[in-house]
């Protein structure tokens, strides 16, 4: 048997030692293997098998090197000898035969340890008084190192033989790739802590000692995972070897290794942190250590949960004055309220209102009203006027209409409470809107349907309703529909209550067909009834798409392309921003940050759908930005459809004489990464309402509603080149075009075109001079 091999599996077994003591004279130079006088110097024998027919004698010194006590029940070390052995576990037989007790006549005290910290006694008896024969019986675990040892009591020497029965060589198996790495390549970040390393253990749990090196360099560890910081540098060699025995004495009895890999040492990308407003009497700011001076972009480092470095970049804004927060502050507080009794004051029982925007002027300040109302900045020096905004001017009144504050060279609250409400005509007015995730061939698609009761009369029942494609499969609904009608219709007859300024979700689990082709299109359509409505324009919603096979899941979209109608009752565009966490990770907070177009009224933005709650911001009119706080948006790898997410808001764009073009995109930040930029869409603006351009013209339209035909009338009140009427759908999709004078009257067959809310339109020289709403019915 060679004392040098190395062994790695360590496999629980009975081992069972029979020590025989009897009075016969021993061979003293037989004592091979030689005993250690520590348990920490003691050869390791590979097997029991080598200590078979082994005779020897305890020391004739005094050599206390055992235990204390010597075994747990007691007993103290006079003349103590070690030995060391593995084994691939089993039942195993020791016979100790022992006599010529030559000093005291007390005999000799023997035991195995599991340790040399006599921390883990296996088998251990300290009370043997002369020659004679002695069993112990064990559990030993295969490639553990065992430790024996032979005590004379009282200092007594004696001469002894072993023979041994069981406890073969164990054998270790090649070692695993390093975390299972395939190409032995770990790619880490830079200043990485408590990084795990491990193989995979032995066959049959042999646990052998584990050597780990960091370029050549003993990093600690003897199991077979450890735990390393790793210093900031490019890249280095870890290496990880197993071996049985005891190196310190140069006894090894089986190794494996060593296994190497790679760490390669990578930089997180740069993370961008939400602009932030400094004060000028904060100057030079202390940022993490970063001295700040002007305005611009500053870096700093900072570390993860895993140690690992990131650089944040951060947009520095420097405030001079006029500013919330900054010493030269000027602000008035106040808060917009639903005034039911129409007294002009806030009373109990009255309604604080979310996400009116509240607007001052000439600085172009903006915030958001919330239960705890609202607090907008002035400019010093000036007249200011803050105004708060209503969604829908033709129902609701706002008292007063503005304030005019005279703000002088002062700083600090102004005082006073500058109160909105909101006076609206009592009606009842249910909306609905529709958003739906990307379609693909088989592929579960969200759609998402917001009822909201816009007007201020509590909707007690309603009907929902949602039509799609034929052949689409409906996997699940949240609230369940009460029914299917024709195999394409979900019914929801919802009989609760949604209150004023409420809103109900319906959340539709959805896939179109295997069989369906990219690039086919589609239209889902929604719809809410409810009795005594009063705007049925705004109980319908349609979304119209394709079928896709790749997507980019970050995407802004817009209800109407190429035409915007001036209809009382439908002046809004619907915008679209989606949302999908790609990454590795939850993210816990998702920014969307828009800036609006000029051609846009941003005063008139109200959010009328979303996937989860937000938060609304806008420090400066115009710039909007949507806060979705502690989202713990999953990433798509763990939860393809939790990992969407969206916003839709409506908003008017502003009056003016000639067409013009809206075109934005929005940037989405997950947590502080680097934002994502959503693609540009554009809006042709073809009609806008003004007083001056209903000057230019006159149109008249008979009879209205109509059924199969209309006469129009119409003349413009300047020359120009060529004249055109149109009608186009609320959709902006144009149904006629004919060519007529500057002034006449035309029958217009309308058989061919549903019923429904139609644009009649005078256009000339591609100038709309006026335009009239149609109702076929």
């Amino acid at each position: 048997m060679n004392l040098y091999r190395n062994i790695y599996y360590i496999l629980p077994y009975t081992i069972f030692l029979f020590l025989s003591i009897y009075t016969g004279q021993t061979a003293i130079a037989q004592c091979s293997p030689p005993s250690a006088d520590n348990c920490k110097d003691a050869n390791v024998l590979c097997s029991l098998d080598e200590l078979n027919g082994y005779s020897c004698s305890n020391p004739v010194y005094s050599n206390p090197t055992g235990c204390t006590p010597l075994c747990p029940g007691g007993g103290a070390s006079h003349n103590t000898a070690w030995w060391a052995f593995v084994t691939e576990g089993g039942n195993v037989t020791i016979t100790f035969n022992i006599g010529n007790c030559s000093i005291t006549g007390g005999g000799i005290q023997y035991g195995i340890w599991g340790d040399c910290d006599c921390k883990e006694s296996i088998a251990c008896n300290n009370d043997v008084h002369g020659p004679g024969t002695y069993t112990i019986n064990a559990n030993f675990i295969a490639c553990k190192t065992y430790y024996l040892f032979v005590d004379g009591f009282l200092g007594d020497v004696c001469d002894f033989t072993i023979r041994t029965n069981g406890g073969s060589s164990p054998q270790l198996s090649p070692l695993g790739k390093i975390n299972n790495d395939p190409d032995r390549k770990i790619l880490v970040c830079q200043g990485i802590c408590n990084m795990k390393f491990k193989v995979d253990g032995q066959n049959g749990n042999c646990v052998p000692t584990y050597e780990w090196t960091l370029d050549g360099n003993i990093v600690g560890g003897i199991k077979n995972e450890i735990l390393l910081d790793l210093p900031d540098r490019v890249d280095f060699q870890l290496c990880v070897t197993a071996y049985i025995g005891n190196p310190n004495s140069g006894s090894i009895c089986d190794q494996e290794g060593p296994e190497c890999t790679s760490i390669c040492i990578t930089n997180n990308p740069e993370k961008l942190g939400p602009t932030r407003n400094i004060c000028a009497t904060q100057l030079p700011f202390d940022w993490h250590g970063t001295k700040i001076y002007n305005e611009g972009i500053a870096k700093a480092t900072f570390k993860d949960a895993s140690c690992c470095k990131y650089d944040s970049l951060v947009n520095f804004h420097i405030i001079y004055n006029d500013s919330l927060g900054c010493q030269n502050t000027n602000y008035v507080k106040g808060i917009v309220f639903l005034d039911k009794n129409k007294n002009g004051f806030f009373d109990n029982q009255e309604i604080k209102l979310n996400d009116y925007i509240v607007s001052s002027a000439p600085g172009s300040f903006a915030t958001f009203s919330n239960q705890n109302g609202y607090t907008i900045l002035l400019e010093r020096n000036t007249i200011n006027t803050i105004k708060a905004s209503v969604p829908n001017p033709a129902v609701a009144t706002l008292v007063p209409t503005d304030y005019q504050i005279n703000v002088g060279n002062v700083f600090g609250q102004i005082p006073g409470q500058y109160d909105f409400a909101i006076q609206e005509k009592d009606l009842l007015d249910l909306e609905i809107q529709i958003n739906s995730t990307v379609a693909r061939p088989g592929r579960t698609s969200v759609v998402t349907l917001q009822v909201n009761n816009v007007g201020n009369i509590a909707a007690t029942q309603s009907v929902v309703t949602l039509q799609f494609p034929t052949g689409w499969n409906v996997i699940r609904t949240n609230p369940m529909y009460t029914n299917i009608l024709g195999g394409n219709l979900l019914r929801w007859d919802y009989t609760n209550t949604i209150n004023l300024k409420g809103s109900k979700s319906f959340r539709i689990e959805m896939a179109p067909p295997t069989s369906a082709k990219q690039g086919t299109p589609f239209e889902l359509i929604a719809e809410v009834d409810a009795i005594n409505d009063v705007n049925p324009i705004n109980d319908i919603a349609v979304w119209n798409s394709k079928i896709v096979a790749s997507y980019d899941p970050n995407d802004k979209l817009v209800n109407k392309s190429n035409y915007y109608s001036i209809s009382d009752q439908n002046k809004e565009l619907i915008y679209t921003i989606r949302f999908q966490n790609t990454g590795t990770d939850t993210a816990f907070d998702v920014t969307i940050r828009d800036t609006l177009s000029k051609g846009i009224d941003a005063t008139s933005i109200r959010v009328v759908n979303a996937s989860h709650p937000y938060q609304l911001r806008m420090k400066k009119l115009g710039y909007l930005e949507v806060y979705f706080k502690n989202i713990f948006l999953p990433d798509s790898s763990i939860n393809e459809l939790a990992s969407h997410g969206f916003v839709q808001f409506a908003i008017r764009p502003n009056a003016t004489n000639e067409p013009f073009t809206l075109r934005n995109k929005a940037s989405i930040y997950f947590d502080y990464n680097t934002p994502v930029l959503t693609n540009s869409i554009s809006t042709y603006i073809g009609l806008v309402s003004t007083t001056e351009i209903n000057k230019k013209a006159l149109l008249k339209a008979t009879p209205n509603p109509f059924s199969d035909q209309i006469i129009v009338t119409y003349e413009s009140l300047k020359k120009y080149s060529k004249y055109h009427l149109q009608i186009r759908n609320i959709h902006g999709i144009m149904t006629h075009d004919i060519q007529v004078q500057q002034k006449g009257k035309v029958e217009i067959n309308t058989k061919i075109i549903p019923i429904g809310v139609y644009e009649l339109i005078f256009i000339a020289d591609d100038h709309v001079l006026i335009s009239n709403k149609i109702v076929k019915q």
